[in-house]
């Protein structure tokens, strides 16, 4: 399951400070401690587990308010 594996990477990135089962679809990436550069290595880390490249132009941070944006992304990629 994307959602899940998701979390996963996210948590292995971070040190959070909310437990993994309380991070919805609806989690602002900020509320949990993504910064810019922490979420570089998150893509980073979902392209090597999925195995697809984030287009340039979806690199931008801002793109990805919350989990669900963020979620959605990876299922269009992965599906294309």
């Amino acid at each position: 399951m994307i959602q899940e594996k998701i979390k996963h990477i996210i948590a292995k990135n971070l040190d959070l400070q909310v437990p993994l089962q309380d991070i919805r679809i609806d989690t602002k990436l900020a509320d949990i401690g993504i910064s810019s550069i922490t979420f570089i290595k998150i893509i980073v880390a979902i392209e090597t587990e999925f195995d697809f490249q984030f287009d340039d132009v979806n690199l931008d941070y801002g793109k990805y308010p919350d989990l669900g944006s963020l979620i959605s992304y990876v299922q269009f990629k992965v599906n294309e």
